[in-house]
């Protein structure tokens, strides 16, 4: 039997098990599910600015301080780097509930400033058909945080390199001229919030 990963999750999203309301927005700082619990259950409500998917757990943890801190509306998903078939189920369930609502919701994915991180957004996108916007994964939050940074091995320079010739990496463009000219990538734990 295989372990499942739990999904951690946390805003206001109300969803619909088997004819009763489930109001995870009681549960804070955030709650866990088991994959299997959104095979056969309906979202009756999403009140959120945002959806935003994060890549490492302890900025998953950081972000929801954050969150608290500011009072921000968002649903909050931890991604744990490439995604699997449960996150990618709520997140397309979200997706197809927030445009048949009519909602303006969109969505974000925030990863380490890396070839990797690069990837994982792309994947992100091509897998669940949404278009998430980089967050803090920029020009500028690089170069505030580049002092935290670690060396690119050579071949990771490369294949970034190519990226620049690929139009679907072109929101990274003005990053990754800055990661070829520093040589640098950063963890995304390395980022500050404020």
């Amino acid at each position: 039997m295989n372990n499942p990963q739990l999904i951690h999750m946390s805003g206001n999203i109300v969803i619909n098990k088997g004819g009763r309301s489930i109001d995870f927005s009681l549960f804070t700082p955030d709650f866990d599910v088991n994959p299997q619990f959104f095979n056969d259950c309906d979202i009756e409500s999403v009140q959120a600015n945002a959806v935003i998917t994060i890549e490492n757990l302890t900025s998953y943890h950081d972000y929801l301080f954050y969150k608290a801190e500011h009072k921000l509306n968002e649903i909050v998903l931890y991604l744990g780097g490439y995604h699997n078939y449960g996150r990618r189920l709520i997140l397309n369930k979200l997706k197809n509930f927030i445009a048949a609502s009519n909602l303006s919701v969109p969505f974000y994915h925030w990863g380490d400033i890396d070839l990797h991180g690069l990837y994982i957004w792309k994947h992100l996108r091509d897998k669940t058909r949404i278009d998430f916007q980089p967050l803090y994964m920029d020009a500028s939050s690089y170069l505030r945080h580049l002092d935290k940074g670690n060396p690119i091995t050579k071949t990771d320079l490369t294949q970034m390199e190519s990226l620049l010739d690929q139009e679907e990496f072109a929101v990274f463009h003005e990053l990754i001229c800055q990661m070829l000219n520093h040589r640098k990538k950063i963890e995304q734990e390395a980022i500050i919030l404020k």
